[in-house]
């Protein structure tokens, strides 16, 4: 995916880049499924969220920092596989 910050835009909220899930109704994140592959900035950073079956965890994320970077395209790359 290829996006870019704009100079000067609001990133103290969430803004969803992508989310994808496997849930039947998809506004209902407190369960395995929910975020099979999403993405949020919020300040300075890209939040990669997913899940954890093995801990439970239904909110695992982890961070990218893109600090310097407005007005510049970048490439993410998220991936998910369910053999893991």
């Amino acid at each position: 995916m290829w996006i870019k910050v704009n100079p000067g835009s609001d990133r103290s909220n969430f803004s969803t880049l992508y989310h994808l899930n496997g849930n039947e109704v998809p506004s209902d994140y407190v369960n395995l499924g929910d975020r099979v592959l999403c993405a949020f900035p919020m300040y300075n950073e890209i939040y990669y969220v997913n899940y954890d079956i093995n801990t439970g965890n239904t909110n695992l994320y982890r961070t990218l920092a893109f600090f310097g970077k407005e007005g510049v395209w970048g490439y993410l790359h998220h991936s998910y596989s369910s053999l893991l």
